[in-house]
């Protein structure tokens, strides 16, 4: 039976939703943090990426038009999208 990884990859945060990226790479909104995860479902290894200030997503958005992985993220505390282009 193959392990599947845990959904809440840091302490207090609650994920929302989910979607793939043009590499595999799975991205989650979340609300109550300050990092965006992305699992690599390959490894089943998280990488948390540090965003300036702490975000409320429900929703996360791949781009598939872009020549690199392209994420954004509707913060609903400030009213502001964010944009993510992780250089990995």
């Amino acid at each position: 039976m193959q392990r599947r990884p845990r959904w809440q990859p840091y302490s207090g945060q609650g994920p929302w939703d989910a979607r793939a990226d043009r590499n595999g790479h799975t991205w989650t909104s979340s609300h109550g943090s300050d990092r965006v995860p992305r699992l690599d479902p390959a490894t089943g290894q998280f990488t948390g990426y540090l965003m300036p200030v702490y975000y409320d997503a429900r929703k996360v958005v791949t781009d598939p038009s872009s020549e690199r992985a392209t994420i954004w993220l509707p913060d609903k505390n400030t009213s502001q999208l964010i944009r993510i282009e992780p250089l990995d």
